[in-house]
């Protein structure tokens, strides 16, 4: 009979112990899903087409890659802007699921499901979902620098540039700005953010071929987002690159067609134009990032 209930025990635990082993292996496997491996860049460039346009050797963050002692990660998204623009607030809609205040959410929580779960069907959003496993990827408290491009689509958009009833709402440009520079201080307070505006840009197709210092979509010229964008900056601590005069005689030619000398639409910068943009980026900020060591 002892001897019975000794095999018994000794079943019973064999089997406790292989099922310990295959748990063991399979929740590793599992957690390595969950968990996969972290990345920290140096540098995260966050913004729209004016970085996301181009995505190969010519973008800008691989023109900074090519001339910077430093790692230069892209976690930009064409065609988004940085508050939210649907009063409706359905953030299944791939405007507002990737404008910077959503993303903003998602990295400091760590929880992407809205962006994942988007719906993405516009044009020339084919890498979206690669972009976003990326982003998902990185470790942000081991980032350095994160630049923060969002000013054309606020602007091209309608998005109001203030809200005086609502200081940091996400539905102006102001509110959105210093909501989304506070919640990212406030979890990673060694963060060193640099905010950049946009290039100067034209509208070929307009009769009278207004550029963005003139032309007001219904809150002011690219110029006035630009000044919040500076007002801001200053406020909240912050770096601040101006793209506003990288184009040499942009704004002086008598050229009408100079647009095409910088970008491929009057908006998008071609190679030169990037070639611009990487350069005025790099100057400063490898200069932020030797003085940090």
């Amino acid at each position: 009979m002892k001897e019975n209930c000794k095999g018994k025990i000794a079943y019973v635990l064999g089997g406790l112990l292989l099922f310990g082993i295959l748990f063991a292996f399979f929740f590793r496997g599992f957690a390595s899903q969950l968990a996969p491996g972290r990345e920290t860049p140096d540098i995260l460039l966050m913004g729209d087409s004016i970085f996301a346009y181009t995505r190969d050797e010519t973008s800008v963050a691989s023109l900074m890659n090519q001339s910077m002692n430093a790692v230069i990660a892209d976690g930009s998204f064409g065609g988004t802007a940085l508050c939210y623009r649907d009063v409706d607030a359905r953030l299944g809609y791939m405007g507002d699921a990737f404008c910077m205040a959503a993303l903003t959410q998602a990295m400091v929580t760590g929880d992407f499901r809205v962006q994942e779960n988007a719906r993405v069907r516009e044009n020339a959003t084919d890498y979206f979902g690669e972009r976003l496993a990326a982003l998902e990827r990185i470790d942000l408290s081991g980032v350095k620098i994160l630049v923060i491009e969002h000013q054309l689509n606020d602007y091209q958009g309608g998005s109001a540039l203030e809200d005086p009833a609502n200081p940091t709402g996400e539905y102006n440009y102001l509110g959105a700005l210093r909501h989304v520079i506070g919640s990212l201080q406030k979890a990673y307070p060694d963060l060193d953010i640099v905010l950049v505006s946009s290039p100067y840009v034209w509208y070929p197709l307009e009769e009278d071929a207004r550029t963005g210092a003139e032309r007001d979509f219904g809150y002011g010229t690219l110029d006035d987002f630009a000044a919040v964008q500076a007002r801001v900056a200053e406020e909240m601590g912050c770096g601040l690159i101006s793209l506003r005069d990288i184009y040499p005689e942009a704004e002086s030619s008598a050229d009408p067609e100079i647009w095409k000398t910088y970008t491929e639409d009057g908006m998008h910068p071609n190679a030169e134009g990037r070639r611009l943009i990487a350069e005025a980026l790099t100057e400063v900020l490898a200069n932020r990032l030797r003085n940090e060591k």
